[in-house]
């Protein structure tokens, strides 16, 4: 019972054991010889490229790393400069939403950082940008479209929608990368 449990058993490529679909077929030593020589200086080749590539951006690192070092030693906080261009790259949309939520989290928390140094005080922004907001970030999340809650045919409607529409747009890209 057991040597029929193991026998099947799947391997990684979803085949039972002695599964040979899709396996190389055994090559004569002329074919072997042939296939192989067709293989070799591609491979060869493009490693070539990739040790050049390799070289270039370990360079430009490097001077990269100069650069920071100078700017840090003339006085300015790599540190703050490097999480900026992090997050800069990042959807604009989602940072925001981060840092807002970070606030939260900080004032439940009586945290100094939001409670006396009031870093995280949540933004001021007006209705419609509001409105906009929370439709794109439900169209990314995925919710229904069923779920906006406002009027039909009032003006926030048509901004929610809208904004539900590029969400949607967002995560159909995302899901394709």
């Amino acid at each position: 019972m057991a040597e029929r449990a193991r026998a099947k058993r799947k391997t990684k490529d979803g085949n039972g054991i002695g599964h040979n679909s899709g396996a190389t077929p055994m090559l004569g030593d002329r074919q072997k010889t042939k296939v192989y020589l067709k293989w070799l200086p591609r491979i060869e080749a493009a490693d070539a490229r990739y040790q050049a590539a390799a070289d270039v951006a370990k360079s430009r690192k490097g001077e990269l790393g100069a650069i920071f070092e100078a700017a840090e030693q003339d006085g300015v906080n790599i540190v703050a400069v490097r999480k900026a261009r992090k997050e800069h790259k990042l959807d604009h949309l989602t940072v925001s939403q981060d840092y807002e939520d970070m606030g939260f989290v900080l004032r439940l928390m009586k945290s100094p950082l939001a409670v006396q140094l009031n870093l995280f005080a949540p933004p001021q922004r007006d209705e419609e940008t509001n409105v906009a907001i929370a439709g794109e970030l439900a169209g990314r999340r995925g919710d229904s479209i069923d779920e906006n809650p406002h009027d039909v045919g009032t003006a926030y409607f048509v901004t929610w929608r809208a904004a539900y529409e590029r969400g949607q747009k967002g995560l159909q890209d995302n899901l394709r990368e």
